[in-house]
């Protein structure tokens, strides 16, 4: 992730060439074609990621809106934080796993993973068991992080059929948390 943060901040040092001459509407197009796909890619690992390196794609996050939006390196970006994803970035992360492992349920596929996949006894909860945990590693890992966000979403969210009506409410509801 450290490489992905790297990328972005030169992407970013390219871009500040053409700042002046680019309207605010330009350079959000130019963030979220050249920059965004690499925050994009594989990011369902970035929510099992340690602090310091989360919070190095934060701050690469932050320059980008530092750059659309013209500020300056003290000013604060939270009343712009959502107006890239729609959330923070966090939010977005979780977003994404929950999709994943939405996808992997009503597709059944990648099989091997809808394997991994055990309910509890209740249909009506829809429910995953929790693999029993012996190491961080695993704690960490996206399969279980996958899980646990799965089974903190309500019932109601859990039992829908359309994946668009499902991310949105999952999105509300994890904005809500």
């Amino acid at each position: 992730m450290l490489a992905v943060g790297k990328k972005i901040n030169y992407v970013l040092y390219k871009l500040r060439f053409i700042k002046d001459i680019c309207s605010k509407e330009r350079r959000l197009y130019l963030v979220k074609s050249l920059v965004i796909p690499h925050i994009l890619y594989c990011d369902i690992i970035y929510h099992c990621c340690d602090s310091f390196t989360f919070r190095f794609l934060q701050v690469s996050y932050n320059n980008c809106l530092r750059y659309i939006y013209g500020l300056r390196k003290y000013d604060h970006v939270s009343p712009y934080s959502n107006n890239i994803f729609g959330c923070s970035l966090r939010v977005n992360f979780q977003l994404r796993m929950v999709l994943f492992l939405y996808n992997v349920l009503k597709n059944q596929s990648p099989l091997y993973l809808f394997n991994k996949i055990k309910f509890v006894e209740s249909v009506r909860t829809r429910q995953i068991v929790l693999p029993r945990v012996r190491t961080n590693i695993y704690h960490n890992s996206v399969l279980y992080n996958c899980f646990v966000l799965w089974n903190k979403l309500p019932v109601q969210i859990r039992s829908l059929n359309s994946f668009m009506l499902f991310k949105k409410q999952s999105l509300e509801f994890l904005m809500s948390v």
